[in-house]
């Protein structure tokens, strides 16, 4: 995936209202959301030894 498509998944905009203020969150979970898929269905496993499995 390019870096460009992951930034567009990740991040979210909203304007304020009262301010007229745009602003971006990151919203950083998704980047985890297979790790803890996996912590899920396997909570007896090493969350250490998982995370860098899937980190690489």
């Amino acid at each position: 995936m390019k870096e460009q498509q992951i930034s567009e998944e990740l991040l979210e905009s909203f304007k304020n209202s009262q301010t007229d203020q745009t602003d971006k969150i990151v919203n950083v979970y998704k980047l985890f959301s297979k790790y803890i898929d996996i912590m899920g269905k396997n909570p007896d496993v090493s969350q250490t030894d998982t995370y860098k499995k899937r980190s690489n």
